[in-house]
């Protein structure tokens, strides 16, 4: 009992910087919350005396750390990105002052990311769903 309640305070502390930054407005704050606890989970599934975590499951539990990064990053073409920049020299006022050919090419640029992005979260939840009652001692 007086550990349980020893070990329920120090996750209170140790949960305080991600909820410390948590905000309401942006979906990346979910992200960064649910990374937090797959690597906690992660972290006790590799040291728990009760379990063996599988090779199978412990490299599902990265890539959805992997997805859950890129995500909260939103690092999916950025040498892409810079390679446009380079090309087309960056403007300060939008979209207003480019050419057409400008204009498409980051607009495919920014569908293309769009796309890797809704792969990822498929992907990202499709793991999820499936695996997650696995993923205790």
């Amino acid at each position: 009992m007086l550990k349980t309640l020893i070990n329920n305070i120090i996750r209170i502390f140790q949960y305080i910087p991600i909820i410390w930054n948590d905000r309401d407005w942006d979906f990346i704050f979910v992200f960064i919350l649910l990374k937090y606890k797959i690597e906690r989970i992660l972290k006790h599934l590799k040291n728990s005396p009760f379990t063996t975590l599988r090779p199978k499951e412990e490299k599902r539990l990265k890539t959805i750390l992997f997805l859950l990064d890129r995500l909260i990053k939103e690092d999916f073409n950025d040498n892409e990105l810079d390679n446009l920049f380079k090309k087309f020299k960056p403007s300060l006022i939008g979209f207003n002052n480019r050419t057409k050919e400008e204009i498409a090419e980051f607009s495919r640029y920014f569908k293309k990311n769009v796309h890797i992005k809704r792969h990822h979260e498929e992907l990202l939840f499709n793991l999820i769903s499936k695996h997650y009652a696995k993923w205790w001692d």
